[in-house]
């Protein structure tokens, strides 16, 4: 007799890393938009009519929640993605954006980070 095979983990976990690849994606993008227009660090750019707000060169947490059409994902949390059963966020099964960070002078920028979590899926 086969073991059960949960697919439904595997799929959660897929969902997450296709959410980390696109967020990587979007502040990017975000990146070098706002390098084109010339703009400083903390200057928001529009993007298809909405404002993303930027800090130290990329979006911030609400920023990039604006950036990313977000289905089935719980994004009360500032910066954090939880993916959802129906209208349930599953804990533990997550991907956390940390936004940039500069320091020094001249200030040297550490880019944004997507972090996973899967002990939850």
């Amino acid at each position: 007799m086969p073991r059960f095979v949960d697919l439904g983990k595997d799929a959660r976990i897929a969902t997450l890393k296709g959410m980390q690849g696109a967020m990587e994606s979007a502040w990017n993008m975000a990146h070098a938009s706002q390098l084109a227009q010339g703009l400083t660090a903390s200057s928001s750019i529009t993007v298809d009519g909405i404002t993303i707000t930027m800090s130290d060169g990329y979006p911030t947490a609400e920023g990039l929640v604006n950036l990313i059409k977000v289905t089935g994902f719980d994004t009360s949390e500032a910066g954090t993605f939880k993916v959802k059963d129906g209208e349930t966020a599953r804990t533990g099964c997550q991907v956390v954006y940390t936004a940039a960070t500069a320091s020094g002078t001249p200030p040297v920028v550490t880019p944004p980070t997507a972090t996973l979590t899967t002990s939850g899926c």
